[in-house]
């Protein structure tokens, strides 16, 4: 019990940084999670070019990167909401509507693929 008691007080004060701080080095890639800091958009962005280059090269790009469109904007696709300030969305495609309506809807799109497609 005692040896239990003492773990959980030093992993306290290690949380607390009353222990052990001295030893932690400093983080290189720590300004990689300012998300929107300029440094590491400017990383992002630089990657992106890099990535898109090679992959761009792959002569199966072209068709896989139009499929992936196709499903992303299929009027087929089932709506997924979300609460944005107080209002109910539905992935930003369509005017805001009740979280209800949305789950119809879904419920609908459900029935129907199940059935084939018919009614």
């Amino acid at each position: 019990m005692l040896k239990k008691l003492a773990t959980v007080v030093a992993a306290a004060a290690a949380m607390l940084g009353l222990v052990g701080a001295a030893d932690v080095p400093d983080d290189p890639y720590a300004w990689l999670e300012e998300i929107e800091g300029s440094r590491a958009l400017e990383w992002a962005r630089a990657e992106s070019a890099r990535t898109l280059g090679i992959l761009e090269k792959d002569p199966r790009f072209a068709t896989l990167r139009e499929e992936a469109h196709t499903i992303l904007t299929s009027p087929s696709r089932l709506p997924l909401g979300e609460i944005h300030r107080g209002a109910s969305t539905t992935s930003g495609r369509t005017k805001p509507t009740s979280v209800a309506s949305g789950v119809v809807r879904a419920l609908r799109a459900i029935g129907r693929a199940s059935l084939g497609g018919k009614r």
